[in-house]
Order: C-alpha cells, then sequence, then structure tokens
C-alpha cells in the first residue's frame, strides 16, 4: 500500500509538472515571447535638430550643436540597483542623486520604456570617466544629442529667451499636444512663442541590445531619421540690438542711482521690432545647461532682477513723454482755451501763457526750474515741455468729464494703445495701468487718500505723472503713430518660417495691418512741429543732444523727453521716444532709464546712439551732444 501510495503521488506531481510545462510553452509561450522581445529589442529616440533662429540680415541668434547626454530607461534600471547605480553615478557628475532619482521615478510610472536625462551635454573629460567604469553602471548610457547654443550671448536674451526640460507643473498640457515629456522645449521668449515650428520631429531606431539594455552587435533593425525644426527668421537687426543694449548698460553705469533700463526699437510704419533690449541682462546658456550657481544669482536681491523683461512687463510712468497724447485729445475735441470767456475750443494756432507756476486747487504747479516761459504756441509748449500749460489742459479735461461724464483722456490713451497688452508676438506682456473712474474706486492707496476721481487725476495724467503707468514698449507703438501719421501698428518679431534649405513654411509679417487711430492732419502738423523743436529748437528739452546731428548733415531726429516722478524723493525714471528722420521716419526708439535723472540726461543720448547705429539713419554717433536742459 506504501508502494502504490507513493506512485500515486509521483505520477499527481508528473502531471502537476507537464501541466505547468504545457501551460508555459503553449498557453503562455506568445506572451513569455513578447516579454523576451521586449528585453532584447529597444526603440531609441533620435533627436531632432531644433531649428535655428536669425535676424532679418542672417545673422544667426540661436543655433545648436552636437553634444552627449547621459540617459537611463526606469525598466532598464529598477530598484534596488537603481539606487546604487545613481548613488555611484552622481559621484563621478559631482552633482546630487535625489532629481535623478525623482525624475525616473516620475518616467517609471508613464514613459517607462523613454529614455530619462541624467546628465545633459555631458563634457569629455566626464564621458572618458564614465566609460573607464561603465561597468559601474549597468542601464546608463551615452546619447548623441543637441545643445541649444546662443552665438550673441547675453545680446538679445529677453527676446529669444531659452530651452529646458518640460517641468511637472506643464507635463500634461505638452502631453495633451503630443509630447511624451522628456523633449527640451521652449521655456521663455521667441523659443517659446514659435516652438511648434522650431522643435523639429524626433526620430527612431529599433536595435538589438543585451541584458542592460546597452545595443550590441549591428542589431539594427530599422531607423526613422529625425525631421528638423524650421528656421525662424525675425525682424531684429543686431546692429541696432548691440547699440541698444549697450546703451542701456552705459547709461546704468554712468547713472549711479539708476537700477535698470529697458528700451524698444520700432520700424513705424510696420511696427517689425528693430532692437528690444532690458537691463540687467543674462546669458541664455546657463540655463540651457543648468549652471545653477549663475541662475541662483540672477534671483539674488542686489541683482537687480535680470530675467524680467522691463521693455513689456514693467510698468513706469511716462512723465512728458505723455504730453504728446494729451496734446491730441485737446485738439481732437477740442477743449475750451483755459480762461477764454466765451469758451473757445483749442485750435493748432492756440497761443496760451506759460508762467512760472500756475495755482490749481490746493497746489502749485510749476515749469522745470520755474521758467517763466511766456506766449507759447502749442508746438513750443512741447518744445519748452510746459507744466502750466499741461496742467491746465488737463484741469480742463476734468471739466470735461465732469459734465458730459466722459473720459476722454483715457480714450485717447486707449486709441494710442497705452494700458493694454500690444499684441507681441512673445508671452508674457504687461497691460500696464491707464486710471479710470472705476479703477481708482477700487483701489486702496493705504493712506487714507480717497479713491474718488478728482481733478488732481486729470492735472497729473496731463503730465504723465501720477497713477499712469505704461511700457516702453507701448510709448514706442504711440509714438509710431504720430511717426506714421496716425496708425497704430502691432510690433511683430516673427518674419517668416522657412525650411533649413530656405523654403517658405509660413509668412508672419503683415499678419496684423495697422489701424488707423483718427487723428487729423491739422494735429498730426502741431505733434510733428512740435516734437521736431524739442530737439532742433532754441528752447528744446533736448536740443543740446540732438541738434549737433541735424547741424552737422544728419537726419532731422523728433521727439519727446520724458522726467517722471518716482516713489523715491528727488529721483526720477528717465525717458526720451523719438523717430528719426523726422518728415519721413524710419525708425522710432523709446528708451526708460529707471531712476536716471530728467530726459535729456540718460535716455536721449542712448536714443540718439541707437538710431545712429540703424542703416537708413546712420551717421557718427559721435555726433550726438552733450546734455544741458531737461525735463
Amino acid at each position: 500500500m506504501r508502494i502504490a501510495a507513493l506512485g500515486v503521488a509521483a505520477v499527481v506531481l508528473l502531471g502537476i509538472l507537464v501541466t505547468r510545462l504545457w501551460f508555459l510553452q503553449v498557453i503562455g509561450g506568445q506572451a513569455y515571447a513578447n516579454q523576451a522581445d521586449q528585453n532584447r529589442i529597444r526603440v531609441i529616440d533620435l533627436p531632432a535638430q531644433r531649428g535655428t533662429i536669425v535676424d532679418r540680415n542672417g545673422d544667426v541668434l540661436a543655433t545648436v550643436r552636437q553634444g552627449w547626454n547621459l540617459v537611463a530607461r526606469p525598466l532598464d534600471l529598477r530598484n534596488p540597483r537603481r539606487q546604487s547605480v545613481i548613488r555611484s553615478l552622481a559621484q563621478v557628475l559631482g552633482k546630487p542623486p535625489r532629481p535623478m532619482l525623482k525624475d525616473l521615478a516620475i518616467a517609471e510610472q508613464d514613459t517607462p520604456y523613454d529614455a530619462v536625462i541624467l546628465a545633459k551635454d555631458v563634457p569629455l573629460a566626464l564621458r572618458a570617466a564614465f566609460a573607464e567604469r561603465q561597468g559601474d553602471f549597468p542601464g546608463v548610457s551615452l546619447q548623441r544629442g543637441y545643445v541649444r547654443t546662443y552665438p550673441m550671448g547675453e545680446y538679445a536674451a529677453h527676446v529669444l529667451g531659452f530651452t529646458g526640460s518640460i517641468n511637472a507643473d506643464d507635463a500634461e498640457r505638452y502631453k495633451q499636444q503630443g509630447y511624451v515629456g522628456n523633449e527640451i522645449v521652449g521655456k521663455a521668449g521667441l523659443e517659446q512663442e514659435y516652438e511648434s515650428y522650431l522643435k523639429g520631429t524626433k526620430g527612431r531606431e529599433t536595435v538589438e541590445v543585451d541584458a542592460t539594455g546597452r545595443p550590441v552587435g549591428g542589431g539594427v533593425y530599422e531607423t526613422v531619421s529625425p525631421t528638423p525644426g524650421n528656421t525662424l527668421v525675425v525682424s531684429l537687426d543686431m546692429r541696432v540690438q548691440r547699440a541698444l543694449q549697450d546703451q542701456l548698460r552705459e547709461r546704468v553705469a554712468t547713472n549711479y542711482q539708476a537700477t535698470g533700463a529697458a528700451g524698444v526699437a520700432l520700424d513705424p510704419e510696420t511696427g517689425e521690432v528693430l532692437g528690444m533690449a532690458s537691463y540687467p541682462t543674462y546669458d541664455p546658456e546657463d540655463f540651457v545647461r543648468g549652471r545653477m550657481k549663475r541662475i541662483r544669482a540672477y534671483y539674488r536681491k542686489d541683482a537687480g532682477n535680470p530675467t524680467y523683461s522691463r521693455f513689456m512687463q514693467g510698468g513706469y510712468p511716462p512723465g512728458s513723454t505723455f504730453k504728446p497724447i494729451t496734446l491730441t485729445g485737446a485738439l481732437e475735441t477740442p477743449l475750451p482755451v483755459p480762461g477764454s470767456r466765451p469758451p473757445v475750443g483749442l485750435t493748432p494756432g492756440t497761443v496760451m501763457h506759460s508762467g512760472q507756476c500756475v495755482p490749481l486747487y490746493d497746489i502749485e504747479i510749476c515749469n522745470f526750474d520755474k521758467e517763466n516761459q511766456g506766449e507759447l504756441s502749442m508746438p513750443g509748449a512741447l518744445e519748452w515741455s510746459s507744466n502750466t500749460i499741461f496742467a491746465l489742459l488737463g484741469n480742463q479735461y476734468w471739466h470735461y468729464y465732469d459734465r458730459t461724464g466722459t473720459q476722454l483722456q483715457q480714450r485717447w490713451a486707449e486709441k494710442y494703445g497705452l494700458g493694454r497688452p500690444t499684441g507681441i508676438d512673445l508671452p508674457g506682456e504687461g497691460a500696464a495701468r491707464i486710471p479710470d473712474v472705476a479703477w481708482k474706486k477700487t483701489y486702496d492707496y493705504g493712506d487714507g487718500r480717497t479713491n474718488n476721481w478728482q481733478p488732481g487725476d486729470n492735472i497729473n495724467m496731463a503730465m504723465g505723472q501720477g497713477d499712469v503707468q505704461v511700457t516702453p514698449l507701448q510709448m514706442a507703438v504711440a509714438f509710431a503713430a504720430i511717426a506714421n501719421g496716425g496708425k497704430l501698428v502691432t510690433p511683430t518679431l516673427g518674419e517668416r518660417v522657412q525650411t533649413p534649405a530656405g523654403s517658405l513654411v509660413r509668412q508672419l509679417a503683415g499678419a496684423h495691418p495697422p489701424q488707423p487711430i483718427g487723428i487729423k492732419p491739422s494735429t498730426m502738423n502741431v505733434l510733428h512741429d512740435g516734437l521736431k523743436l524739442v530737439t532742433t529748437g532754441a528752447n528744446g528739452t533736448a536740443t543740446s543732444v540732438f541738434g549737433p546731428v541735424a547741424a552737422s548733415g544728419g537726419p532731422v531726429i523728433a521727439g519727446k523727453t520724458g522726467t517722471a516722478q518716482t516713489n523715491k524723493v528727488g529721483i526720477s525714471h528717465s525717458w526720451f521716444v523719438g523717430y528719426a528722420p523726422a518728415d519721413r521716419p524710419r525708425i522710432v526708439v523709446a528708451v526708460m532709464v529707471e531712476y536716471g535723472g530728467t530726459g535729456a540726461t540718460a535716455a536721449a543720448p542712448a536714443v540718439c546712439n541707437v538710431i545712429a547705429a540703424y542703416g537708413p539713419t546712420k551717421f557718427d554717433p559721435g555726433l550726438c551732444g552733450t546734455p544741458r536742459k531737461a525735463d
């Protein structure tokens, strides 16, 4: 019986074994074969070469070079081996292991077969060190890739932006656009705005790998070549860009209280951006290469916020550069001439008295240095930058509002494009602010001041002070409308997208035709005459800077100085906005220097030098004079 029982048990065990073998080979054979193939075959992404960005003259602003990345696929490097391998690798790379482990853990949930970049653009010395110890890092390999480079360094950094990895907050949005999540994408500026054209299309290579995931032998089964990204041609002129950026740096350096500066140069007929800069600035390659020490330095409190695009994100009171907008509304309405009995509407031929000061309500408004400027025409009021005349006009705006309920100043500011985004093809543009009755009712000054609209609000706005805030980009657009005879342009950077071989993909320029804002020719003539007197008249606030240019046969430059009150007593923002040649404008330039002093002191010389650098208006920048009088 015992022998019989032992025999039965043996038969049963044998049956179980046979059944299991049959299940493994027949039922599960295909599944295991597929798993074996997955362990043996890998699809390797072949990164696409990112498209080049060039300026209007073909100068390369952003391109790529080949480099090597250290990569690992989560399923080739599982715990607990992952922990030890990554910690050893971190010692070789001289970087902390935690970020690499975190990236692998995240990818394991979503894209376990896709390579995770552990280190970008590995230098030759580290590649050699890795090769010597490659057996210590199973699952980690070197992969050829492309590294974004910016040949111009800090020039146009705020315009170009930079590239980087997709972060966790944006991962879902990018996945909806077809990204896997391990790509390098545009993170700011043109790189972000035109990502869809610049990114290219990844290729793939199907290869045989060993147990550690490394390719073996010549086992390449299929290759699909990547498609490089398109070339983006932009409107920037690097001669203008360099001059603008150099001038911002110099004006901040030579005005000891200045903390930063911004400038914009446009074609006034089309809105094409010729130059645009903010200072302090940064090197975009620091972000591309992950230079954390330098990146952290950018965000120190004493660094001056170098990643901030002051030209389109910073709101500043415009000072007297706002006076042409004030005068436009006063002539177009027309407002009653202050003190006229019976009331007479303002005309291009109106003459007003500009004494030292004028009392209005509980305050006294005075001219620069309390000058008694005498009887002034409307162009002369711009030439002298008469505070008393424009304060009186501001008071007339108050009476107009009080009588009709129409906020005339705000309406004309809006027509000139102030207080709202311009629509430039860059991400992150700010709106700044043109205050009105509704805004003031919701604003808390925190010092007990009333939030009801008062006459002083109109008076302040007429002189570009108080709660008015604009961006340098908006002021460039506003003066472009004066320069071109009354058309509001949309500032644009993108000119066209083309293949690397030069075939047109998409025309970008001309998508936003200029829009007339409805200003009479007679009003335009007053503005043009006045802005030319500012730079060439005997009493012009910027004649000392621009007069020598015209006197030496250079272009006549028209424009307006601005000295904008700030929260620092006795220290002003310096503004100048101008265009040239005055009778047939080809360029308009707006420059603002934070706490730079009077308009002629810092901003006007900068504008003069930028206009000197532009081909159609080129002249010897040594002709730009030394500022004397200012407002």
